[in-house]
């Protein structure tokens, strides 16, 4: 090689050198960006690894389309069961017969529209009950099956119990002892006690007596009509 080939070579070094050192930046460059960054992905999916573990999560299962069921039918919107004919079941009837309030005899009868004379008021009035005789103290019992609704103090007719008989019937148990009687809300059978008999201002000229009324649908009736044929 002569004197002029080595100047040359030693020129082309001079003017290689630089970009060999670039180059060789770039690439020590780039693995470490990569190392970092492999680095970088490992602490954080170890992290999460971590996190799920805390958190019970072990694996996450990504169902396959093809075993996603779709035909399942939605019954958010259907109607609840019908349950009224079973609760109609349960629910208390009358007995087929009503009976007597007490085994008396009836001193005073029902006058629908026709007007009475009222010894203790002195006037002329309907009598919208049914007057049985008795004695203070004696027991009076339910007439039917039903559901006691009020049981209040009346001026005119004493403590009185009001009684739901089904089907529109209302019968009304006057002159009882204040104290002696049903509570409202029971349910009573028939024949079951309602009260003792006390007495009946609205009636104390009378003897002592039992007052029963009877409602059908809000209109008055005759009790004994609701008694069987004697």
């Amino acid at each position: 090689m002569t004197q002029k080939d080595k100047g040359s070579k030693k020129k082309l070094l001079k003017k290689l050198s630089p970009f060999y050192i670039v180059a060789a930046l770039c690439i020590v460059s780039a693995l470490g960006v990569s190392l970092w960054s492999a680095k970088f992905r490992v602490k954080t999916d170890n992290n999460e690894s971590t996190s799920n573990s805390e958190h019970g999560i072990t694996a996450v299962y990504t169902v396959p389309a093809a075993d996603i069921v779709t035909d399942v039918p939605d019954t958010r919107h259907e109607t609840e069961p019908d349950t009224s004919e079973k609760e109609e079941e349960t629910k208390p009837s009358r007995a087929a017969q009503f009976v007597k309030p007490m085994d008396t005899d009836i001193v005073k009868a029902f006058s629908g529209d026709t007007l009475v004379m009222s010894k203790t008021m002195g006037d002329w009035r309907t009598h919208n009950g049914t007057d049985f005789a008795g004695n203070t103290g004696d027991p009076i019992r339910a007439v039917n099956n039903g559901k006691v609704t009020k049981v209040y103090d009346d001026v005119l007719w004493g403590t009185t119990v009001e009684i739901d008989h089904f089907d529109g019937l209302t019968v009304r148990y006057c002159g009882l002892g204040k104290g002696s009687t049903v509570s409202e809300g029971d349910e009573v059978k028939i024949n079951d006690k309602i009260g003792n008999l006390s007495e009946i201002p609205a009636e104390s000229a009378d003897r002592t007596h039992f007052h029963i009324e009877a409602e059908k649908d809000g209109k008055y009736i005759d009790f004994e009509s609701l008694l069987p044929a004697s």
